[in-house]
């Protein structure tokens, strides 16, 4: 596991520190500012994790923050934001939202990355595919995809990626064990942080004070990144059925389709 709590309790609290986090929106870090509090303590890690001894700007550089309850409610279960906002989480590039509505212009981050913090729900799916400039991308236009890694949910496990990389959490592709494919409820709690050099994300700023109040000021977690797991090989043929999914703008824009994998 990258990230580890002392007991069950400690996990416990962690998560409710997230779900008090979980307004909805980022946060940010800055690479000279100290964590105020358990939340920031784990971006600071994974900050200086995919950093190293890389050259940057400490003033413009930094690590973008939040945190996402995704799920279905159950008989016997009580997460109605879970509910509220379904399962799945559409196709997308992380970036500088501002700076693409207002100027059209993409810029990411360069590293992304999710901490699964429960073992529920759907997997994660990263497609080699990066954003291309709007200008340069015709109605019509098809691009091939070679390769994508499927991600499925298990507490304290952490993977990061290409900030550039096209990704999301569809449903239809969870495991049967995660929980999406039974009568009841369940909760998909992940911590999402991404490292920024040389470029602060417009708009995103630090967890306000009034919420720092109510969370715990302590690390209550043990980070290990040194173990990563293999990656196993799921190979599909040109037969295998397709699964289609639409993304971007208003739901609209983009349309994507991949190889049904079985899940495993």
């Amino acid at each position: 596991d990258a990230v580890t709590f002392a007991d069950q309790g400690a996990r416990e609290n962690f998560a409710a520190d997230c779900r008090t986090a979980f307004l909805r929106c980022s946060y940010w870090l800055g690479a000279k500012e100290p964590p105020r509090c358990g939340l920031e303590a784990l971006a600071r890690a994974i900050f200086d994790r995919h950093t190293g001894d890389a050259a940057y700007d400490p003033n413009t550089s930094g690590v973008e923050w939040w945190v996402q309850v995704r799920g279905r409610t159950g008989d016997q279960h009580e997460e109605p934001v879970a509910s509220e906002l379904g399962e799945a989480l559409g196709f997308h590039w992380d970036r500088d939202e501002m700076m693409n509505d207002e100027q059209k212009i993409n810029v990411h981050p360069q590293v992304a990355s999710v901490t699964y913090l429960t073992s529920n729900g759907a997997p994660t799916m990263v497609l080699q595919q990066p954003s291309r400039p709007r200008d340069r991308v015709l109605v019509g236009d098809v691009a091939e995809i070679p390769v994508g890694y499927l991600s499925h949910p298990v507490a304290g496990k952490h993977i990061c990626f290409d900030g550039r990389l096209l990704h999301g959490v569809p449903p239809e592709l969870a495991a049967e064990a995660s929980g999406v494919d039974g009568p009841g409820g369940y909760t998909r709690l992940t911590f999402l942080a991404n490292v920024w050099l040389n470029h602060r994300p417009t708009s995103v700023e630090p967890l306000g004070e009034e919420v720092v109040a109510k969370l715990n000021p302590k690390s209550v977690f043990a980070t290990s990144f040194a173990n990563p797991s293999p990656i196993v090989e799921v190979w599909t043929d040109e037969d295998a059925p397709v699964q289609g999914f639409a993304f971007g703008g208003k739901g609209e824009e983009h349309e994507l389709w991949i190889p049904a994998i079985p899940p495993y």
